[in-house]
């Protein structure tokens, strides 16, 4: 048997109550500031947020060049797993913005 689970249940079991619950408030605040620091950046730089290229960092992605980027990456990936697909600019625009 063991495995992940038997390992984590043999972990915690270590941990006394006081220090379980820091390392689960630890977890929160950093999944709070992470969130934060993605919203942040979301609403600095959306389009780089989404597709990180140093090149076109500080707004100098272009739309009519991004969105078709994207539609690559998509059609790229769905036909590897024997899919076809389409996004649209529509799509694409209400998920960044």
């Amino acid at each position: 048997m063991g495995g992940k689970a038997s390992h984590n249940a043999s972990v915690s079991g270590m941990l006394g109550k006081k220090e379980r619950e820091g390392v689960a408030r630890l977890f929160v605040s950093r999944t709070a500031v992470t969130q934060r620091e993605w919203e942040d950046l979301a609403r600095l730089d959306p389009l780089w947020t989404v597709l990180s290229d140093n090149r076109k960092q500080f707004g100098k992605w272009d739309r009519e060049e991004f969105f078709p980027s994207g539609q690559r990456e998509i059609d790229v990936l769905m036909s590897s797993c024997g899919f076809a697909a389409e996004i649209t600019a529509e799509c694409s625009i209400s998920a960044v913005a």
